[in-house]
């Protein structure tokens, strides 16, 4: 029999037993609880209408694009450029697999994916099978817990609806792998494209979609780092009840008014 309880309560219960057991301050980690106290976007009234992800710390930069050169993480990305772009060649035979949220957000076409972590848990048969992109990838911290890391496949003609990131708590890059011209990312009303071997970076929390209008694939491979404003213990308790949320849910338990997105935490 499946136990209900509300999401909210539920996730009190989790941050409380956390500060018990490991001692944290909970004015260390004040605007993370209340970002949970918040509660989703349609329970809140969002400070930027753009911005609305369900789960929200309150007090993080919030822009929409930043700037690849302030991201020590991206010059490494982009030093090894010809790793990801090369290991794309191998990878293309494995890129069969739809994304979790194809039949969600595309339209026109299909959206594939090869993921080496998502929501914290890691491909092992990617890592194996492609280890020197591995080495680069685990030389980035925080990509092991921070969301995905993954290369994505677009078909021609295809887009990705506009659509929220589950939470503001994370940076992502898309660095181009095949870019064909009239393809395009819009990230709160500002459009970017890609440039073979190049990053840009986002916050996914803004309202965002892609499009790919030519008859070509557009290729790119994505990372997601903790936000920079985040500190250590913030990220520590992000996870643990991420963690227990996501153990409960897939244990057949019901947590009545949580978000969709626990589950596709990426």
């Amino acid at each position: 029999m499946q136990n209900s309880e509300n999401w909210k309560n539920y996730v009190n219960k989790i941050v409380d037993n956390y500060l018990i057991e490991t001692g944290t301050n909970a004015i260390d980690v004040e605007r993370i609880i209340n970002g949970f106290n918040m509660g989703q976007r349609f329970e809140r009234v969002p400070e930027n209408p753009l911005q609305q992800p369900d789960f929200y710390c309150p007090g993080l930069r919030a822009q929409p694009w930043h700037s690849p050169d302030d991201c020590a993480w991206i010059k490494i990305l982009e030093k090894n450029a010809d790793i990801i772009i090369d290991t794309y060649q191998q990878v293309e035979r494995d890129m069969s697999e739809l994304h979790p949220e194809n039949n969600k957000l595309a339209d026109g076409g299909s959206w594939n994916s090869l993921f080496f972590y998502r929501a914290g848990q890691c491909f092992q048969d990617s890592f194996i099978k492609y280890p020197k992109l591995g080495e680069l990838i685990n030389s980035i911290k925080g990509t092991d817990t921070a969301g995905s890391v993954y290369y994505a496949r677009l078909t021609p003609g295809a887009k990705i609806i506009p659509h929220y990131g589950p939470h503001n708590y994370r940076l992502r890059a898309h660095m181009g792998v095949r870019v064909p011209k009239n393809t395009f990312i819009e990230v709160g009303n500002v459009r970017e494209t890609w440039e073979v071997g190049k990053c840009i970076v986002f916050d996914d929390s803004f309202l965002h979609y892609v499009e790919n209008n030519s008859n070509e694939e557009r290729i790119v491979f994505i990372l997601d780092v903790w936000h920079p404003d985040l500190t250590i213990p913030e990220i520590n308790l992000i996870q643990n009840v991420m963690k227990n949320l996501i153990t409960t849910i897939k244990s057949g338990s019901v947590i009545e008014g949580a978000p969709s997105s626990v589950l596709d935490f990426v």
